[in-house]
């Protein structure tokens, strides 16, 4: 099932409400929510980009392992329970799928950098 658009998720409810989607033409974006984890086990490709930051709440991306591509960028930045292991892992499986198009950078959840291009924080 694919949406047409650009997401933007603010609560738990709003998870749910693209909970079967495997494709989102546009960008998602997920800040400032009271979130704590982005339940899209369906979602494969995402036609722009990924933007999680400031998630005070937010402590779990696993339920992302399906997504294969990003035709934008991957931020994900400043969110208080995400690790970092997570989030790289996270990273290097959609680079080994299909690849993330745009920029990716990593910074300020448990520690801090940014990397250019297709390449993940190291």
């Amino acid at each position: 099932m694919e949406f047409e658009g650009d997401v933007t998720i603010s609560s738990d409810g709003e998870v749910m409400d693209y909970y079967a989607y495997d494709k989102i033409t546009g960008d998602l974006l997920v800040e400032s929510t009271d979130v704590t984890k982005l339940n899209l086990p369906e979602l494969k490709e995402l036609g722009g980009s990924l933007v999680i930051t400031y998630n005070e709440f937010l402590k779990d991306i696993s339920e992302l392992d399906n997504l294969k591509s990003i035709g934008g960028d991957f931020k994900v930045t400043f969110n208080d329970g995400l690790s970092e292991v997570s989030i790289k892992k996270l990273c290097e499986k959609i680079q080994g799928a299909g690849g993330i198009k745009g920029q990716v950078t990593i910074e300020g959840n448990l520690s801090d950098g940014v990397a250019e291009g297709n390449t993940c924080f190291e």
